[in-house]
């Protein structure tokens, strides 16, 4: 027996268990290799249906491209245009890590999303920081269409986990003092930090990127915030 049997128009039989099938149709070829022969049959005949009744769309670079691919891309061109580009790049790493980064994206689906989910609500995680990895993951594939990519997004639609309840704290002067307190066992500019923090509600980045041509008499000027927006 050759090597390559061909056993019907367009199906090829290379080993005990493999069927390939090979179609060239309106200037499309696609080929795909099976288990069995039966297997082989019906996909051919699924195939030249829709390449004979245009609807076939070649998806080849789609499965050709993993997910951890890219996400690489997206982090080399598109988070480093934006402002908190450090945590965007270590969320986006968590997604190369989990065990959807090998699937091709035009096999990954709304179903795989939703046990990525269901996974991190039983390992604990809270629902913000959930909703918040899909949603950039969301944004991903969303670049990606724009990319030439011809892919659905398999995050939209999946339900996002609900919220918890927000709960608001005011710290009382003893709680402060103890806070203080703590903090002094710290670095030595630790406890200004806190006590900066304290009295003005400024978030940990906006009091890092402050310059002393920032400070006046009567206050602190920010030119840059978390809302994009200038303070005082």
């Amino acid at each position: 027996m050759s090597k390559s049997q061909q056993l019907s128009p367009g199906i090829y039989k290379r080993g005990p268990h493999q069927f390939q099938v090979k179609i060239r149709r309106n200037g499309a070829s696609v080929s795909r290799t099976f288990e069995t022969l039966k297997a082989a049959q019906s996909w051919r005949a699924v195939q030249v249906g829709k390449i004979t009744s245009h609807d076939y769309v070649d998806r080849s670079k789609e499965r050709r491209t993993n997910l951890r691919d890219l996400l690489q891309r997206y982090i080399d061109e598109v988070t480093p245009t934006k402002k908190g580009h450090r945590q965007e790049a270590n969320r986006l790493r968590g997604w190369m890590r989990s065990e959807l980064a090998p699937y091709s994206i035009a096999g990954i689906e709304p179903s795989d999303i939703a046990s990525w989910i269901a996974d991190r609500k039983a390992e604990g995680k809270a629902p913000t920081t959930i909703s918040n990895a899909v949603n950039l993951l969301s944004a991903v594939f969303g670049k990606a269409r724009e990319w030439g990519y011809n892919i659905d997004n398999p995050c939209r639609g999946v339900a996002r986990p609900s919220p918890r309840p927000a709960r608001f704290a005011v710290m009382n002067e003893d709680e402060q003092r103890l806070l203080i307190q703590a903090c002094q066992r710290g670095p030595q500019w630790l406890p200004l930090v806190v006590k900066l923090a304290l009295t003005t509600g400024m978030r940990q980045g906006e009091i890092r990127r402050l310059h002393w041509d920032h400070i006046h008499d009567t206050h602190a000027h920010l030119p840059e915030t978390k809302t994009a927006r200038r303070a005082m």
